[in-house]
């Protein structure tokens, strides 16, 4: 079983996960960040009518009370999405203003990016606590002993001793249940891991991570593949022309440098910074301009003042060349 069945079952089924109050809120909740997310899309796309797709909203409209609440330029569509029915925000407690509007509806990210007609195109993508909190099938994680590469293999088990075990193996392997699930179930599935060696040049993007890493004896990577895939489907089938994909669930990085180990970044992948530099240079080979900057320097490029507690994230900011 793969991994993303644990993650698909645990936030389409637990209603926990969504009143929790020790859901990730800080890209959510700074208001200089949603003035400069604002700032930042009008700047880029000078269009009367801004269509926005945030992805993984979750229920919490803070960032989109802040927002709707600025004096905009432009007109703004905004679409909330997340994969769970239960996790959908309800868009109607908004209230609606002129230049305004924003509705919500399921997208599911473990699917194929369905492709949209050039006129129902967005011209903003924005994700936040997406990439580190689901663990796709193009993701891995890699480790470099010396000249020697290993791939981690992660397999779920369930407690044989579990009572209720043979139910929840068939909702694990059919990523569904028929009712509603507690925390405390899960606390019998585990994750049993194995390092398998790998010839490096011959897993997807290997080269490059081969090269990225040639001067180092020893290394630990979280490949954000699902990352760099989805970037690109979305620049394919739903992006318009010259719009921007903003990403914004950077690991923690306290000193502006790449981070050693990994911080606290997701409940899943935990990436580096280093890790989404790797995905940036795969990304501009692709034809993709990529901007990986401080949050820091993010609010103060659209001329905001830095709250003490932003300091030590990043932001990534994705074009088409």
């Amino acid at each position: 079983m793969d991994i993303n069945n644990l993650n698909s079952l645990f936030y389409s089924k637990v209603d926990e996960v969504f009143k929790s109050s020790g859901l990730a809120d800080f890209f959510t909740k700074i208001e200089p960040i949603q003035s400069a997310l604002a700032t930042k899309i009008e700047k880029l796309i000078p269009k009367k009518l801004i269509r926005v797709k945030e992805l993984g909203s979750g229920a919490d409209l803070t960032r989109w009370k802040i927002i709707s609440k600025l004096r905009l330029k432009s007109k703004w569509q905004v679409i909330l999405t997340d994969f769970s029915d239960k996790s959908i925000p309800n868009a109607k407690i908004l209230s609606v203003r002129e230049n305004f509007h924003i509705r919500s509806e399921k997208h599911d990210l473990l699917n194929p990016v369905p492709l949209l007609k050039e006129k129902d195109r967005y011209d903003a993508i924005l994700a936040t606590y997406v990439f580190d909190s689901i663990w796709f099938p193009q993701d891995a994680h890699y480790e470099k002993l010396g000249n020697d590469w290993y791939k981690t293999i992660y397999n779920l088990e369930v407690d044989k001793s579990y009572p209720k075990r043979k139910l929840l193996l068939k909702a694990l392997k059919n990523d569904s249940s028929s009712e509603s699930m507690q925390i405390e179930q899960f606390q019998h599935i585990f994750i049993k891991k194995r390092q398998d060696k790998v010839d490096i040049n011959k897993v997807p993007y290997g080269g490059l991570i081969s090269n990225y890493y040639k001067n180092k004896h020893k290394v630990s990577l979280n490949f954000p593949g699902g990352l760099i895939n989805v970037i690109q489907e979305i620049f394919e089938k739903q992006i318009s022309k010259g719009g921007v994909f903003i990403v914004g669930d950077m690991a923690v990085n306290t000193k502006k440098e790449l981070m050693d180990d990994y911080g606290t970044s997701g409940k899943v992948a935990k990436f580096k910074v280093e890790d989404y530099g790797l995905a940036a240079i795969i990304l501009r080979q692709k034809g993709i301009d990529v901007e990986l900057v401080t949050v820091e320097d993010f609010i103060k490029n659209s001329g905001y003042e830095v709250p003490l507690k932003v300091r030590d994230h990043w932001i990534m900011s994705v074009r088409k060349a």
